[in-house]
């Protein structure tokens, strides 16, 4: 919030802020309250937890006619809003817009962590970009949900999906499946490159045991999409020691100069098939069970 009081708005824009408390027992509403003589923000209430609940809250309550979502562990630039701005002026047929979002660390990644930050940015949802991009549905780079504009009456008839929340999951995917489902529809979207923010990013979400934890994470949404696998022979899942197997020997082989990504690959691969065969573990009927998160 104290980065947003450097904002510069178009002289033209009216805005307000609207921060949604998902039910937490923090000083959120108490941080709101002294931001209320600086900026125009209004605090908002959502009892029922997932972070889905709580985007839908923010659009039954916007006024405006764009809603640009964000999270609590950014920094914004002071032309963030004038950068989607000038993007809505610029594509007046598009409904969505997407920003690049950089990477905020406590001290620069060395070695290993990296690369896998450089090689894999979306683990880290970390988007960059090099110029004005149209948002193809699986075929290009995606808008992360803390940097990514909506037009609100197309938000108001496709609500965040707050059916499929995947509990324990080291991936959110709500902004992911909303901007699919969007452009199954036929709208369209831009990512925008004046649009930016820092997105901070701890200690022990950079490096390879974190890089590993969100691919099983990301393996636990195949459940979503393929159903839970067959029910293990006499407990054991035969084919993911055997796909283990062949995923190592793989990175062995490949574990060399010019080949490095492709060893990255595989093990990427082995993980989320671990995470895969974890929540079809856990699959109860519905896809709100709790899955595990340590790794």
């Amino acid at each position: 919030l104290e980065a947003m009081t450097n904002l510069r708005i178009p002289a033209d824009v009216t805005w307000e802020i609207l921060v949604c408390d998902n039910n937490s027992t923090d000083q959120t509403k108490q941080i709101v309250e002294e931001m209320m003589n600086r900026l125009p923000v209004r605090y908002l209430f959502e009892t029922t937890q997932g972070k889905s609940h709580a985007l839908n809250h923010i659009i039954n309550q916007a006024t405006g006619d764009w809603i640009i979502y964000t999270d609590d562990d950014v920094l914004v630039e002071p032309d963030w809003i004038e950068a989607h701005c000038k993007a809505v002026a610029r594509y007046p047929d598009a409904t969505i817009f997407g920003g690049q979002v950089l990477p905020w660390l406590q001290k620069p990644a060395r070695g290993q962590a990296a690369y896998l930050l450089k090689t894999f940015p979306w683990v880290n949802a970390v988007l960059t970009f090099d110029k004005d991009t149209p948002i193809i549905n699986k075929g290009g780079h995606m808008p992360y949900g803390n940097n990514m504009a909506v037009r609100t009456d197309v938000l108001r008839e496709q609500h965040f999906d707050d059916t499929s929340t995947m509990k324990g999951s080291q991936r959110g995917a709500e902004d992911t499946e909303l901007v699919e489902r969007l452009l199954q529809l036929g709208h369209q979207g831009w990512l925008i490159t004046d649009s930016k923010l820092n997105h901070y990013i701890p200690p022990n979400r950079v490096g390879f045991k974190w890089w590993c934890k969100w691919h099983i994470g990301a393996g636990q949404y195949w459940i979503k999409e393929k159903g839970p696998t067959p029910t293990p022979r006499w407990g054991l899942r035969w084919w993911l020691w055997k796909l283990s197997f062949i995923r190592i020997c793989q990175t062995l082989v490949r574990c060399r100069p010019g080949t490095r990504r492709r060893a990255y690959e595989c093990i990427a691969d082995m993980f989320m098939h671990i995470g895969y065969a974890r929540a079809s573990d856990s699959f109860n009927g519905t896809l709100k069970t709790q899955l595990p998160q340590e790794f």
